[in-house]
């Protein structure tokens, strides 16, 4: 990532951090002002929803605001207990459903059957790769008419203002066009944004997994 990509990007992913902080802090003032009442929340389940929320954000552009959605739900509702939290939104589970899928593939017996099986036996999976399919197509769909994708005449935004992955690789796209060079179909694009943000690395196997067809 370039300096003034990541310029953009870490107080993006400070934010997200010092919402954590609050969310907790929230619920340390809440256990401590009832001593009876409940004790426990689960910080684990709290860091995987504040970590999806930075990895959309820097993937495609939009946090899922989980954690200040909690934030707000435990300030205007007084009553409820130190865990409790907003349903998660229905992108966020598949993300994590797909980090599921890629965790339990350490354990498989037999590697190379493991595409096979996930695409035959594992219907979490192919609902996932669906939704996220689907919601990355659209983003991708928006990112294009707004960089001007298929207008030569229309400079779009500029190269060095993209604060996502999404929109550097619809902008290295322009530019390819432009340049009269050759560029990623839709699908391609489509793979790379998902094995970015399900791993950060394009590891073969999730590449594989992840172009599985439905």
């Amino acid at each position: 990532m370039t300096p003034p990509y990541l310029d953009r990007m870490i107080p993006r992913m400070t934010e997200n951090i010092m919402e954590l902080v609050e969310l907790w802090s929230l619920c340390s003032e809440r256990m401590l002002a009832d001593p009876k009442g409940q004790r426990a929340f689960s910080a684990m389940d709290d860091l995987r929803l504040v970590t999806i929320d930075i990895i959309a954000s820097i993937t495609f552009g939009t946090s899922f605001g989980s954690t200040k959605a909690a934030i707000d739900l435990l300030n205007s509702d007084h009553q409820a207990g130190t865990s409790t939290r907003p349903p998660t939104p229905e992108l966020a589970c598949a993300l994590q459903d797909f980090l599921d899928t890629i965790g339990d593939s350490v354990f498989f017996p037999f590697p190379s059957l493991l595409p096979w099986w996930t695409r035959t036996f594992n219907k979490k999976f192919r609902r996932a790769r669906k939704i996220l399919h689907t919601f990355l197509g659209d983003k991708l769909d928006a990112a294009k008419i707004t960089y001007g994708i298929n207008d030569e005449q229309h400079s779009g935004v500029g190269s060095r203002k993209a604060d996502n992955v999404l929109e550097m690789i619809v902008e290295k796209e322009k530019e390819d066009t432009l340049k009269g060079g050759g560029t990623l179909n839709r699908n391609e694009v489509i793979d790379d944004l998902a094995v970015y943000a399900l791993g950060g690395s394009e590891s073969e196997y999730q590449r594989t997994l992840y172009s599985i067809p439905s």
